[in-house]
Parts: structure tokens; C-alpha cells; sequence
């Protein structure tokens, strides 16, 4: 009789523990996307403003943002979001490489594309609600 309250203490401790987990993990989840959405409208001003120097680190932080995202999706098995991730990873690219061009509008169409991925994202796979 003792092991098994043992065994149900343990299986309650465990899943107070999950629980906890996994609202610090969607948390951080949505802290993550907060810095996604403040940097693309940072990088959107920037190129409005022909700020090279501000939208490339905007972009640069696109860029390293989106890559991580898409390697957290793999780990959590949603393939087609990583692939989502992995194409803005692309346009943060594009970007940098529009602005060493000096062309301000490529730059904004590929800024514009990232938002409009967020929103195309979000609608399918947005973990809160």
C-alpha cells in the first residue's frame, strides 16, 4: 500500500513538473515571437528610413531569430513550420543582400514577405491562443 502512494506522489510531483515546463516553455515561446515582431517592424522603419546600418543588424537578428525557430521546430516535430521559419531565415537574408545593393524597395518587398509569413504562420501553428 505504501509504494503504490509512493508511486502516486511521484506521478503527481511529475506532472506538476511537465505542467510547469511546459508553460515556461510556451512563454518563452511567446517572448520569442515579441522579439520577431519587434525586430521586423524595426527593419521595416530602417529600410523606410535608408538606414542600411540599422536594418542589416535588424536583419542580421531576423536572420539568427528565424534559424533558431526553425531548428526548435524540427525538435518538436513540425517540419512544414520549420520550413516556414527557414524561408523568412532566406528573406532576412535577402535583405542584408538588398541593402549592400542599395535597393531600399527588394529590401522592403522581402521585410513586408517576413511579416506576411508571421501572420500565414500563426494562423496554423500559434501555440497560444
Amino acid at each position: 500500500m505504501r509504494s503504490r502512494w509512493s508511486l502516486l506522489v511521484l506521478a503527481v510531483l511529475l506532472i506538476a513538473a511537465a505542467s510547469h515546463v511546459l508553460g515556461a516553455s510556451l512563454f518563452s515561446f511567446d517572448v520569442w515571437m515579441r522579439k520577431v515582431d519587434h525586430r521586423s517592424i524595426d527593419v521595416q522603419h530602417a529600410i523606410a528610413a535608408h538606414d542600411p546600418a540599422s536594418a542589416g543588424v535588424a536583419a542580421q537578428d531576423l536572420e539568427t531569430l528565424y534559424d533558431q525557430m526553425a531548428q526548435y521546430l524540427d525538435e518538436h516535430d513540425l517540419a512544414a513550420a520549420a520550413a516556414l521559419a527557414r524561408d523568412d531565415v532566406a528573406r532576412a537574408q535577402a535583405i542584408q543582400q538588398r541593402l549592400a545593393q542599395a535597393d531600399y524597395e527588394a529590401a522592403e518587398q522581402q521585410a513586408v514577405a517576413i511579416t506576411q509569413g508571421c501572420n500565414g504562420c500563426h494562423r496554423r501553428y500559434r501555440p497560444l491562443d
